[in-house]
């Protein structure tokens, strides 16, 4: 899955989220919603990091490669 999938789930889930009126929604349709979009946030959040990690470390191999140019 994409990230960009992730995140239009996250977004489609906070706006389910926003429209549920937890006063006349039935209680568990509410939690539902509201797990689903946690577990969807949680999701981009792990991909997020992982993406930034990856990237972090090209970079750092990227400066390995000139250090040991250099020598």
């Amino acid at each position: 899955m994409k990230t960009s999938t992730l995140v239009r789930k996250a977004t489609a889930a906070l706006h389910r989220v926003e429209k549920l009126d937890p006063v006349t929604a039935e209680s568990e349709v509410f939690k539902r919603e509201i797990e689903k979009a946690r577990a969807i946030a949680y999701l981009v959040k792990t991909v997020s990091e992982i993406i930034e990690k990856h990237e972090l470390e090209k970079r750092i191999e990227a400066l390995e490669a000139i250090l040991k140019e250099e020598q």
